[in-house]
């Protein structure tokens, strides 16, 4: 795996990228926070009697953007690090996009390296499954 800085292409991930997050975010804080008309529930735990994986995401984002990370992290670990990273990506996109930096970007050289990529979201998607499912989420 390499990091490389690449030149700016039109149009790139970082673009489309910063476009969606400024649509996509007030959005989304418009509905889970200022509408207040409820979150919509999870019919997953119902028909299959376990919590899917992202099950307590809404109220997960709904906890973050009222500023409470400990009950965010608790909800849904795996949404609340998402959020933080997706946000963290926004940032450098923004300056990126702003400032026409180089971008950049993470190669995985090989099968070898790609695998080992999917085995470790695997894992950490079934670790965040089986977190859910112990503490009843």
């Amino acid at each position: 795996m390499r990091i490389e800085l690449r030149k700016r292409r039109e149009p790139d991930a970082e673009t489309i990228g910063v476009a969606m997050v400024m649509v996509g975010l007030p959005a989304l804080a418009i509905w889970l926070v200022g509408l207040g008309q409820g979150l919509p529930g999870s019919r997953v735990p119902e028909w299959l009697g376990v919590p899917c994986i992202l099950c307590g995401g809404t109220r997960s984002l709904t906890y973050l953007l009222s500023g409470d990370l400990p009950a965010a992290f608790a909800m849904n670990p795996l949404v609340a690090v998402g959020a933080l990273a997706l946000l963290a990506w926004s940032v450098y996109a923004g300056a990126a996009v702003l400032f026409s930096l180089r971008r950049v970007r993470v190669v995985l050289e090989g099968l070898v390296e790609l695998r080992l990529a999917v085995a470790a979201v695997v894992v950490v998607g079934l670790a965040n499954w089986v977190y859910l499912w112990v503490m009843g989420v």
